[in-house]
């Protein structure tokens, strides 16, 4: 990266490089102690940018209340590549919708600074997996949320990323981010119902983890332990008394995590 960047030889472009390894929260907490302009975009070295990715958004800048403008995107590897929005996603307030069911792939973000400043903190250096959505939901209560209906940008899709090789990590960091949010009464009380929806979706990644481990006890106490949650749980428990089940249930689980949690 270090070498790229002198390449260019940009005097705009400035260069910061840390002393000790760190998780991303914490790297881009301190990334962040940097950061000078209006607009702060993200982009993670395996990700690409297409030409016209920041003209194309920070345009919808004007308008005082955006906080948060993406867009589309290809999740891609090797010769194949996917665009993730079919559909249009939910753009204005958003926090109900980003709770449960996260939409933003960071590739595409750009923020505004002066809303993101008026939080109680940026990037939680406590996250390296979730660092990004803690903040976009946080920034979301505050502002806005435009999608720009172009393909922008680029994620790589590869045995390396953290969300497909990490699933539990990610589950327990999203469990840490819901007890952080109790602590911010406010907060937790305005988004109670996606909130809990996120709970029940996070207990169901457990039970399915478990049975594919083998560990069919601790799936039915998370089950019967959390009485919310839904039918085609129970109907996920009594599938996994079928002989060949574990590989079937681990298929589809790796499927669904390549569309996250």
């Amino acid at each position: 990266s270090a070498q790229i960047i002198k390449e260019y030889k940009e005097k705009r472009f400035k260069y910061f490089y840390s002393n000790e390894h760190t998780g991303l929260g914490e790297a881009r907490s301190k990334a962040y102690k940097h950061i000078k302009g209006e607009i702060i975009a993200i982009l993670d070295t395996d990700d690409i940018w297409y030409p016209s990715k920041l003209e194309d958004q920070v345009i919808e800048f004007k308008n005082k209340d955006v906080g948060i403008v993406i867009s589309n995107t290809y999740f891609f590897k090797e010769n194949k590549k996917k665009i993730l929005y079919n559909l249009e996603p939910s753009q204005g307030f958003v926090t109900n919708e980003l709770i449960y069911k996260y939409y933003v792939s960071l590739e595409t973000l750009l923020m505004r600074k002066n809303f993101v400043d008026r939080l109680n903190e940026n990037f939680d250096k406590n996250y390296d997996l979730i660092a990004d959505f803690d903040l976009v939901v946080r920034l979301s209560s505050i502002s806005k949320l435009v999608y720009v209906p172009k393909v922008l940008s680029g994620w790589r899709i590869h045995g390396g990323n953290d969300t497909f090789k990490k699933p539990v990590k990610f589950i327990e960091e999203k469990e840490n981010w819901i007890k952080k949010m109790k602590r911010n009464k406010e907060f937790f009380y305005n988004f109670i119902e996606p909130i809990n929806k996120l709970k029940i979706n996070l207990n169901r990644h457990k039970i399915i983890i478990n049975l594919i481990d083998g560990k069919r006890k601790e799936s039915y106490k998370i089950l019967f332990n959390n009485k919310n949650q839904k039918l085609l749980d129970y109907l996920i428990f009594i599938f996994s008394l079928f002989p060949f089940s574990s590989n079937l249930l681990k298929a589809i689980y790796l499927r669904k995590l390549k569309n996250g949690l």
